[in-house]
């Protein structure tokens, strides 16, 4: 059971770079590599235009995406009080085993 949850845990490891890349180099590149794109006017002024614009578009995306979830985790008040929710652990007793 553990092997299974470290497996569904760990999966997105070997799964990002395998989409980070192509999307990067085939989509977001070549889309703001010069400044006639509509994916450059409209993210141009965020990231700027040219060579690695595209991986800055990507990084900052993912910057916004963690933000959003970290923002829809607070709303939820069993994530935003767990620590008031779920007793603390109970020590163990020192003594003869």
């Amino acid at each position: 059971m553990f092997s299974a949850r470290r497996l569904i845990a760990w999966i997105t490891n070997p799964i990002t770079p395998l989409i980070a890349g192509p999307l990067s180099d085939f989509v977001l590149e070549p889309a703001l590599r010069n400044g006639e794109s509509p994916m450059a006017g409209l993210f141009g002024s965020l990231v700027g235009v040219g060579p690695g614009a595209g991986m800055g578009l990507l990084i900052a995306f993912a910057g916004i995406a963690s933000a959003l979830v970290g923002a829809i985790a607070w709303t939820s008040r069993p994530v935003r009080d767990v620590d008031r929710l779920l007793p603390d652990a109970i020590p163990a007793k020192m003594g003869a085993p």
